[in-house]
């Protein structure tokens, strides 16, 4: 078997994406070596990219290690999408490695896989990912009804079944026994029921863990789950991923751009919350050693003390960071100016109008009316907060005290409040944005025509821009990123900029912000029907895939033959058609084809228009409805697109050109669903849309 090498991963890496990864591996494998270790980079430099750096370094050197049979990774996220995503991300090899995204109670269906993986270089690799809320977590004690099947499934087997201590297994024969042929569960049972159930998927996330065999866990921006690192917080979800943390010799890996926060504001002290005390849970998680402790804190005080004092501090800075190094490390970019990779702008925020001081005072009033918590930062971090209070005890307290009967006394105190003009929005009329910074980020995005575009000009055109595209490119306009620490701040931000948007959009079109007005107005993009047969073809040709095609006229490739020159659109639009003209397949200039070649009839007689291999019929016409599966068109909507994808697809499988009077394609509903490669051909199609 071939050596597994890590070097055509790090060849991918930036200098200090390497240098962060070696120092890692050293502390990981080197002499005095930790299990656990925090790279807390900042924001945007690659954290992703040093993990997977580090797997590759992790894999190449434990195929030297004759106690480990294969490499188990496992990923933990707060987001199962996210982790699913990124495990594509993290893989370190051209072969086809072990990738699971589950949760604990369930690898019992993935055992078998884990143990068969193979690889031709190196040793197996197995990548798997857990979510907090999903592998750790009790949550909702039923779980889902795949563990409980699999639960049951286990049960019916209980020779095989390590659940017998406690009594469990003769606990859920009397449960059965209690229920009898019981349709529904009395409040007794059903609890019974569920603490059963709860008691069972603990013992089978244990017996996940002892599935796996981790070489390395990742916890990624882990202080969004930190009360999986202390069993005394976390309770038995940490006790669960302490089996993970503390497996054989696992190596522990944390990233974070902000594993801690710097200072505890008055209100979060007053909800118990203390980030230094935060701090120092993270540094006995990656160090138990007391001795250790206690230096850092010695080496923070007298840091502390030489600043505070203005003495020199080089030395207990060192000493500080020598010390830290040892578990954590932290790159950033440079300072401002130093290299021109960042330009700080401070801009000073003005126009603070009366009505947004009187909008603050409201608020104030009204919180002390329900006896709710309103600060300043509310009021400065999200306009019209009133409307936006979901997950606010303000929020609660109100309706409740309105539910309650107490409209009449709250009626003047909401009357003065800072609160969105409902009419005004239902006439598309303006609106005041609220918020003094609020107004100067609109003024310097959609006030500045940021309205007119559907993306944002390219910084490396393959041809010159034209009209809106060209003058936001002279802007200098960038994507704007916002933090905040205010749940209400980017639903607040995001609906009142979309609305001055969409109302800059709309203009004169409507004349009224609700569905019956916008049903007056007819979509450009509808997949019209004339009788049976589909009459906007072309409007599907926008949408459908084509690789193929796209290849042949690359604007990148056409670029490409003239680096020295940035040629108009009105050139590339030429070199386009002769690319296009060039590559035409034969069978579009056949004699016998009745009339022009329709632009829709070309795309989709084009080589390569068909559905891939293995792609349901039913999975494309979900992503061109642009709805989920738990979303439902409605009856014509859902018609009109299914006519004309089977229009679509009979004229890719179609032998020669398609004759506009040909016979009408096979049904669609009558095609195979799993894979529709190749449909039942058809002469002809009905209409050009």
């Amino acid at each position: 078997m071939r050596r597994y090498s890590a070097a055509p991963v790090l060849a991918g890496l930036k200098d200090f994406q390497r240098a962060t990864v070696h120092h890692v591996m050293d502390r990981f494998f080197g002499a005095d070596p930790t299990r656990r270790f925090l790279v807390a980079d900042e924001t945007g430099l690659g954290k992703s990219v040093v993990a997977r750096g580090i797997i590759a370094e992790t894999l190449q050197r434990l195929q030297d290690d004759d106690r480990v049979e294969r490499v188990d990774v496992i990923y933990v996220c707060s987001n199962q999408d996210i982790a699913a995503q990124n495990l594509a991300r993290l893989k370190v090899s051209a072969e086809e490695s072990i990738t699971l995204s589950s949760r604990l109670t369930m690898l019992a269906r993935h055992s078998a896989a884990l143990a068969a993986a193979t690889a031709t270089a190196g040793k197996p690799l197995n990548l798997v990912a857990f979510t907090p809320g999903t592998s750790f977590d009790k949550g909702w004690r039923t779980g889902k009804g795949e563990e409980r099947a699999l639960l049951y499934l286990l049960l019916r087997q209980a020779g095989r079944w390590d659940a017998a201590d406690g009594g469990l297994l003769d606990q859920f024969s009397v449960l059965l026994d209690d229920i009898g042929r019981r349709h529904s569960l009395p409040s007794t049972l059903r609890q019974r029921a569920y603490d059963l159930i709860g008691q069972l998927r603990s013992i089978l996330a244990r017996a996940g863990v002892r599935t796996l065999e981790p070489d390395l866990v990742i916890l990624d921006e882990f202080q969004r789950f930190r009360h999986l690192l202390d069993v005394e917080q976390g309770g038995e979800s940490a006790e669960l991923a302490r089996h993970l943390f503390d497996y054989g010799q696992a190596r522990v890996l944390l990233l974070s751009a902000t594993p801690y926060k710097p200072f505890t504001l008055a209100e979060e002290a007053a909800r118990g919350e203390d980030h230094h005390r935060d701090f120092r849970d993270v540094l006995r998680f990656l160090c138990a050693d007391q001795q250790w402790n206690t230096d850092v804190s010695e080496a923070f005080q007298a840091y502390r003390e030489a600043t505070v004092r203005g003495l020199p501090c080089e030395e207990p800075r060192a000493r500080l960071r020598s010390l830290l190094m040892r578990v954590m490390c932290r790159t950033e970019r440079p300072v401002a100016g130093s290299d021109g990779m960042l330009d700080e702008r401070i801009v000073t925020v003005a126009a603070l109008r009366e009505d947004d001081v009187r909008g603050y005072v409201a608020l104030r009033h009204a919180a002390a009316a329900v006896n709710a918590p309103a600060t300043v930062e509310y009021w400065k971090s999200a306009p019209y907060f009133l409307n936006f209070t979901e997950g606010y005890k303000l929020g609660q307290h109100l309706r409740s005290a309105l539910l309650d009967g107490r409209g009449d006394e709250l009626a003047p105190l909401l009357d003065v409040a800072q609160l969105l003009d409902t009419d005004a929005l239902q006439r598309y009329a303006p609106i005041d944005l609220g918020n003094a910074r609020l107004r100067h980020l609109a003024a310097d995005t959609v006030e500045r025509g940021w309205w007119r575009l559907l993306w944002i000009p390219p910084s490396m055109p393959h041809y010159a821009l034209t009209e809106p595209f060209a003058e936001a490119a002279r802007q200098g306009m960038t994507k704007r990123l916002l933090f905040s620490s205010w749940n209400a701040t980017p639903t607040a931000v995001a609906g009142l900029l979309s609305y001055d948007a969409e109302r800059r959009i709309v203009g004169d079109r409507l004349r009224r912000n609700d569905p019956a007005e916008r049903r007056r107005v007819t979509a450009r993009l509808d997949y019209r029907l004339d009788g049976d047969r589909p009459a906007a073809m072309s409007t599907l040709a926008l949408f459908w895939p084509h690789p193929r095609l796209a290849a042949a006229c690359d604007p990148l490739a056409i670029a490409r033959r003239r680096p020295k020159e940035l040629v108009s659109l009105a050139t590339m639009h030429d070199d386009v058609r002769d690319a296009l003209v060039r590559a035409t397949p034969d069978h579009l200039w056949a004699a016998q084809h009745a009339g022009e070649v329709t632009a829709w009839e070309a795309l989709f007689g084009w080589p390569g228009a068909a559905l891939p291999d293995g792609l349901p019929v039913d999975d494309a016409l979900e992503t061109l409805s642009g709805s989920g599966a738990d979303e439902t068109e409605s009856g014509d909507t859902g018609k009109g697109l299914d006519r004309h994808v089977e229009q679509a697809l009979a004229r890719a499988g179609g032998p020669g050109p398609v004759a506009k009077d040909g016979s009408p394609a096979t049904s669609l509903r009558s095609w195979p669903r799993s894979a529709c490669t190749d449909p039942p051909t058809s002469p002809g199609a009905h209409s050009a849309g």
